[in-house]
């Protein structure tokens, strides 16, 4: 029985080791809330705030959505929240090295995260999180990228935590709580193409562990016949 016990204990902890990984990487991953490829030709749950868009060829599909000439624009995603979620999103900017892509996350009123994109070629050939309104940057790097390529983001936000991915390698994080909740936006300049955008919940992870350790304590406490 003590043999039996402690392979159980050893199970466990290997178990409860895998779920802190995969909830780090975010492999775990709940409902889609919001999905749209633009191929019935329509912009579906998307308010366009400032600027243009309109419906044009895709990023490597039939239609996508695209700002057609400079200089500002935004638009929103209809009643999808900030909040442990997955965002992936893909874009090219066609216009000019002077070009940026920016999503904003847990937007209320000025306050915000950004994060930008610009090309190597550019003024400030950064990808940069930055805190508004503060003006606050909390992670940046040197950008590779160039306009006419196309490129695929994945901004996770979970808990206080904000990871980046562009081409599925991570780039750039940062850990902040100060904003909650909010719209999720989408800024372009200078001739901006997206396409492909996809939001998914993900479970905040202290909670998902703390709910799988109690199921499995009590496992493991559960009579030997």
């Amino acid at each position: 029985m003590k043999i039996l016990l402690t392979m159980r204990f050893i199970i466990c902890v290997f178990l409860v080791v895998i779920l802190i990984c995969l909830c780090k990487t975010k492999i775990v991953s709940g409902n889609v809330l919001y999905e749209e490829d633009f191929e019935d030709g329509i912009a579906n749950g998307i308010t366009i705030e400032s600027g243009s868009y309109i419906i044009s060829s895709g990023l490597n599909s039939t239609h996508g959505f695209k700002q057609p000439s400079c200089c500002n624009a935004v638009i929103s995603l209809d009643k999808v929240q900030s909040d442990n979620v997955s965002i992936s999103i893909d874009f090219l900017i066609s216009g000019s090295n002077h070009g940026d892509f920016d999503t904003y996350l847990n937007v209320l009123s000025l306050n915000r995260y950004e994060i930008t994109n610009s090309p190597g070629g550019s003024d400030t050939p950064l990808a940069v999180i930055m805190e508004r309104p503060e003006g606050i940057e909390l992670d940046s790097r040197l950008n590779t990228i160039n306009a006419g390529e196309i490129h695929s983001l994945k901004i996770n936000r979970y808990g206080s935590n904000i990871d980046v991915y562009l081409d599925d390698n991570l780039y750039m994080q940062t850990s902040n709580a100060n904003h909650h909740g909010g719209l999720i936006k989408f800024r372009s300049w200078d001739a901006v193409t997206i396409d492909n955008i996809k939001v998914t919940s993900l479970p905040e992870p202290t909670t998902s562990v703390l709910f799988f350790i109690g199921l499995l304590l009590l496992w493991t406490n559960r009579k030997i016949c």
